[in-house]
């Protein structure tokens, strides 16, 4: 009678597992003054002219051949992107100056002959960095202020000024290939944004996120340059979220438990997760467990992999029964879901169809630096060669 008395009097395992999910749910939506962020997504500046370049490789190849008389027949011009250059504009703070240099040649079929002339080009404008629906930071044309096109060495073709040929046609193509480009895209994936804001830097620009997980804590990074990418989000942050997934998705049917990631915590390329385990059948139990493991790049793909025998109980209700732990973590797919959280955080790939050539976001290292985990990543092109 006493043990049943006990019993009676302990803790309703339903509910508390009703008030975790009911917590783990829970989603900020204020904007507090003076926020900070704790997610960040620092681009060097040499991504972005990647990612100008690309769009423009293939806008060139559609420009329209014209006609200079029945003689000469179709001219047909072959411009490639040379080399791509921004630079901090004084126009406004999320200006850049934009510099591309063309080279190539135009070409016709004269009598059965092939005849060409070199030909060397400069675009000069502004680009500027803006917000779209509060989860897109692009990169987008203010102005093409000049384009110059001119033999390289002389015109055998005699084509006068291929400049008054060319030049108002390359000046639209840029300002059609270069629609907003998305430098961080956050629009097509799941990610809860609450607040984001842009920020220029000598060295490229800073993407900074508010999360809608409640009392996150700040991400803390340094800037990189270059065609390098950082991301950081604070392990606070990152466990929300994942928390999150693990409630909305519901009772392993294999199990029929439920899994708790209540806590991540990375120290150089070594975590630790804290979870819990819910029984909901019967009277219900729980049971604590703590995991330890190792974190890396394989392929480009981010891994957390589970350190054999670090699995270790930490606690449990009364009356819990026996479990295996670690396949209701891999069955939970909590370890994948982390790693998915920190990629859709990236800018993703972005390519030409026409040229050929693309550029995909490569993660190179992962590491944890105080309550903050760091991906570092670069922009890499592959197809069309220069």
């Amino acid at each position: 009678m006493v043990l049943l008395s006990l019993l009676a009097c302990g803790p309703n395992i339903a509910s508390l597992y009703e008030a975790e999910r009911k917590h783990a749910l829970t989603v900020a939506s204020t904007a507090p003054e003076g926020w900070e962020p704790d997610l960040i997504v620092s681009a060097g500046i040499g991504t972005l002219e990647t990612l100008v370049r690309v769009r423009l490789d293939g806008a060139l190849e559609e420009l329209a051949p014209p006609r200079k008389g029945a003689g000469l027949g179709t001219i047909t011009p072959n411009l490639k992107v040379k080399h791509v250059s921004l630079t901090p504009s004084d126009v406004c703070d999320a200006c850049l100056q934009l510099r591309v240099e063309l080279g190539g040649d135009v070409s016709t079929v004269l009598l059965g002959a092939r005849l060409s002339t070199g030909v060397e080009g400069m675009v000069k404008g502004q680009v500027e960095l803006g917000v779209q629906e509060g989860r897109r930071v692009v990169v987008q044309v203010r102005q093409i202020n000049k384009v110059e096109l001119g033999a390289r060495d002389f015109d055998p073709l005699g084509l006068g000024s291929i400049d008054s040929l060319f030049g108002a046609q390359v000046r639209s193509l840029v300002a059609a290939a270069l629609p907003p480009i998305p430098v961080v895209d956050l629009a097509a994936t799941t990610l809860p944004v609450r607040l984001l804001r842009v920020k220029r830097h000598e060295e490229g620009v800073r993407v900074e996120v508010l999360t809608d997980v409640p009392g996150a804590t700040a991400a803390r990074i340094a800037d990189v340059g270059g065609e390098r990418l950082r991301l950081g989000v604070s392990e606070s942050a990152l466990t929300g979220l994942v928390r999150r997934a693990a409630f909305e998705r519901g009772l392993l049917p294999e199990l029929d438990m439920g899994i708790d990631p209540r806590r991540l915590d990375v120290e150089g390329d070594r975590f630790t997760l804290d979870l819990r385990l819910w029984r909901l059948v019967g009277a219900g139990w729980w049971r604590d467990y703590t995991a330890a493991g190792t974190l890396g790049v394989a392929d480009g793909q981010l891994r957390l992999d589970v350190t054999k025998g670090s699995v270790k109980e930490t606690g449990a209700s009364p009356g819990a029964g026996l479990v295996d732990p670690l396949a209701a973590l891999f069955q939970s797919e909590v370890l994948k879901a982390i790693a998915q959280n920190l990629d859709r955080s990236l800018p993703a790939a972005t390519g030409s169809k026409n040229s050929g050539l693309r550029a995909r976001t490569v993660a190179t290292a992962v590491r944890g630096e105080g309550d903050t985990l760091v991906v570092d990543a670069e922009l890499r092109t592959a197809g069309a060669s220069r």
